[in-house]
Parts: structure tokens; sequence; C-alpha cells
């Protein structure tokens, strides 16, 4: 609860459209996007000789198009501008194949496109990106060759990105980023607190602490005036906790990427290595899921990171089984810098002996087929929980913990947010 006299009442809107689509929404989410690109020195992207687009993009073409093309990026300058979506991929939809290839790079109508690709490039249109990279549009679905040539670039896909789209809310492809919503319930609720209340409650202060209570309703600070109440779990219940964030490739897209706008279903979410905002909370939310602190190690702090992410990535869901390891590869390449050692089957060369101390959160079947040895975690299906967080023979200064939680607490797929402080 913030009382309106410290200036936070003009953080939090007033009014709110009926649907996320809506100008004031889309014209609120672009500006976001805009002052982190200018101001987040943070997020700025180490452009180099090396960056990596994508072997394919959609281009999205202008306002009012009703076409989009596949292009190759061979000859494309490397500060090419794009997009990327996560989405969750149930039902059948049109996709990329060897046979509709030439027909891909003449043009789509995008009215045959699901819905969250048609919403996900209409947004896209609005900003000074002209192209979108979505899985199933730029990678061949029939070629086994194309996807694991595409599968190691997955790193410089989603951290190149200018922005990656999450259709947070929705259960399929056809649900859409834009959904019509519950004004209320993106809206802060704001309550009035009357002079006689806050003596009400210095009278029951004064009548506690002659009883020799040590609690006191007076140290709460309740004085009169204007509060504005806010859902302490907005975050997790709307994106941790989000069908969408329970995906393993997900999971790591979303840790990749520098920024991230959220289509919610109350409202829109966005989030970088800066700042976290929300529809109700425009100029900021005070949420970082994985907290750092100044440590004497920088390798400590990278494999606590590491261990903490592996946790919350294995409690998330694969289509295929075979992906354990590749679906997180790309974040074992954004570590290796870090961590400065090898990576060998989901675990690193330096204190590989203590991160051996796991075990399965529930049954955890091996795996049906080959994936990994049987000693690391990857070896198994299922969520794992690490005794490294938790092991006197292993504990540093400065551990990274998870927001709200000391750590070595899991909070299994409800707690992955990417970001750290």
């Amino acid at each position: 609860m913030h009382h309106t006299g410290s200036g936070l009442v003009e953080y939090a809107k007033t009014t709110a459209a009926t649907n996320t689509g809506a100008e004031e929404v889309l014209r609120l989410a672009t500006q976001w996007i805009s002052d982190c690109v200018k101001n987040h020195e943070k997020c700025k992207a180490k452009e180099s000789s090396s960056r990596q687009l994508p072997t394919r993009l959609i281009s999205v073409g202008p306002a009012g198009s009703p076409t989009v093309r596949l292009c190759h990026t061979k000859f494309f300058p490397r500060e090419t501008l794009y997009m990327t979506l996560s989405h969750c991929c149930k039902l059948m939809f049109l996709k990329l194949t060897s046979q509709n290839h030439a027909l891909f790079e003449d043009g789509l109508p995008l009215k045959d496109l699901p819905k969250t690709f048609q919403d996900a490039i209409l947004f896209t249109r609005r900003t000074p990106v002209e192209y979108i990279w979505i899985d199933s549009l730029c990678i061949l679905q029939d070629s086994e060759d194309d996807w694991q040539d595409e599968a190691v670039r997955m790193e410089h896909v989603y951290s190149n990105a200018y922005c990656n789209i999450a259709a947070t809310a929705g259960s399929h492809t056809q649900s859409g980023c834009f959904v019509e919503r519950d004004v209320n319930a993106c809206l802060p609720v704001i309550v009035s607190l009357a002079p006689q209340f806050h003596a009400s409650l210095s009278a029951l202060y004064q009548s506690i602490s002659q009883i020799g209570s040590t609690d006191s309703y007076h140290s709460v600070g309740f004085d009169p005036g204007k509060y504005i109440c806010h859902e302490v779990n907005l975050w997790e219940r709307e994106i941790t906790s989000s069908i969408l964030m329970r995906r393993a490739w997900v999971f790591q897209e979303r840790f990749l990427a520098k920024r991230v706008l959220h289509f919610a279903s109350s409202q829109i979410f966005f989030e970088c290595h800066t700042i976290q905002n929300c529809e109700i909370w425009p100029r900021g939310m005070d949420y970082a899921y994985y907290s750092m602190k100044k440590s004497k190690s920088r390798f400590a702090e990278g494999l606590g990171i590491w261990v903490l992410m592996v946790e919350d990535y294995t409690a998330c869901a694969l289509t295929y089984e075979t992906d354990r390891l590749t679906a997180i590869a790309g974040l074992a390449r954004y570590m290796k810098p870090i961590l400065k050692c090898s990576y060998i089957a989901g675990l690193w060369k330096d204190s590989l002996v203590l991160q051996l101390l796991w075990r399965s959160a529930g049954r955890g079947n091996r795996a049906s087929r080959y994936q990994a040895p049987t000693w690391p975690w990857a070896s198994r299906s299922g969520q794992v929980i690490s005794a490294l967080i938790q092991s006197p023979f292993f504990f540093w200064d400065g551990f990274p913990q998870r927001g709200g939680q000391t750590a070595g607490q899991n909070s299994g797929c409800g707690g992955q947010n990417h970001r750290w402080k």
C-alpha cells in the first residue's frame, strides 16, 4: 500500500481499454520499448562484427498490407532490427516446409496466419522494426538438418532481437496476443483513510501498549489520506505462473531476450534488465526473481544462477524429451564467458563433483531415449532439486537468491523470472 502523498499516485493509471490491443495500450508498449532502447545502459546490445542474424526472417510489410513475406538474411546488414515471438504452439497451423518454401518467399496472406502471429505482426508494424522471427515460419518444419542448424543459433536469435513479444495469456496459436479483459483488473484500488480512522488506530495502539503487547498497529504508519493498493503477487500470477511460462523453450527465450513485452490476461507487462512495468505501474515495479548480490567470486555467482535456473527449467514442459539439453543450450553458451570452463551435459567442469548433488523432485523417470550419461540431471525427466544451494561445503557470501525467498527454496515452474539486479 502506497500513500499518494509520496508521489506514487502518478504512477497508477485511472482508465483502461477493454482490449489489450487497443490504441492506448499499444502506444504505452511502444513507449516502454523505446525508452529502454534509448536510455537503459544495461540493456544496450554490445554490437560487434560477429553479430549473427537468424537465417530467415518474416518481412511484416507496411501498415495495412494484406501480406507478409519470408526473407533470407544472408546479405542483410548485421544491424538489421527484428522482433521475436514466444507462444504456445498447440493446434495445427500453416508452417514452413520444403514444399511451400517458395510460396512463403512470394508472400503470405496475413489472414491465413494464426491470430497470435497476426497480432504480433500488427504490433511490430507500429515500431521501427521491419522484421519478425517466428519459429514455425522461419525454420523448415520437415527438415531435421535445418532444425539442428537453427537450434544452435537460439542464443543469437533472441539475444540480438529488438524485443521479444510474448503471448503470455495464450494457450494456443489462435488465442492471440490482443485479448478482451475486465478493466477493473488493471486499475488500482485507491483507499481513503479519514482522520477518525487514524485516531482509532492510535487509541488501539495505546490500549495494546498498556497490556504490554509488542505488536504495534501504530508502527504501520497509516496517516490520513489516500492510499494505492496493489496485488503483491501480480507478477507471479500473470507472468511466472502463466501457461506460456511452463514451456521449457520459452524459459530460455525469455532469459536471452534483452526486452520482453508480455500480453497477459489482464494487462500488458514489460521487462528488461533495468525495469519491470505494467499498466497499473507504467513507470516501474519492484521485482527481480534471481537476485544477485556482490560476491567475492564471479564464478560462484554464475554457477549459483545456473543451479537456480536448472531447477526452474526442469519444472517446465517439453514436447520432445530429447530436447532437454538442446532447449537450454543457448543459456549455456550465454553463461560460458561468465563461468570460463567447459560445459558437460548440463554441468560445468569446475566444481563438477558438487554439481552431482541433485535429486528428482518427483518420480523422475529415466529418459526413454538416450540424451545424456546417467550422472547429470539431464538423464531424468521432470524437475530436479539441487542440494548444492544448501550444502555447507559450498557456501558463498552473496549467493544468488530467488526474489522473496531464501536460497535453496524451490518454487517450481511458477518461479521463472530471468531478470536479476
